[in-house]
């Protein structure tokens, strides 16, 4: 997951880094840009969790120069993204996580039987003298 993100930074960094200071003035710079590597990762983070993820879809369209090619390879970017990184990413993340908790508590169970017939065992050998 993290590779994903960092390769996704790094490819916004190379279509928009410094680009979305050119639409605005310098007191109203958007903080999610791509203009350092860290705030391409804060910004590909934001989009893959769905928070205004389409606010940076059209100022990164509007910093390329609007609609027509440039501006639908921009939309091919940012829906990749959001949907490979929600809907396929997300969820294999979180499927590993789910499993490795049930495969937790079966090995909890399992420790809890042994350690019942131990005590079992112990018991019955202080009960045969």
């Amino acid at each position: 997951l993290f590779l994903f993100i960092v390769i996704f930074a790094l490819l916004g960094m190379q279509m928009f880094g410094g680009k979305f200071d050119e639409i605005f003035e310098v007191e109203e710079k958007p903080r999610n840009n791509f203009d350092s590597f860290w705030g391409a990762l804060i910004t590909v983070f934001q989009i893959l969790t769905g928070e205004d993820w389409n606010e940076v879809l059209y100022t990164g369209i509007r910093a390329l120069g609007g609609l027509g090619l440039v501006g639908t390879v921009v939309c091919v970017y940012f829906i990749v993204l959001f949907i490979c990184g929600n809907y396929i990413l997300l969820n294999v993340f979180l499927a590993i996580a789910v499993d490795n908790l049930a495969d937790a508590e079966n090995l909890t169970a399992a420790e809890e039987e042994e350690q019942k017939k131990r005590e079992e065992a112990k018991l019955g050998a202080e009960v045969k003298p």
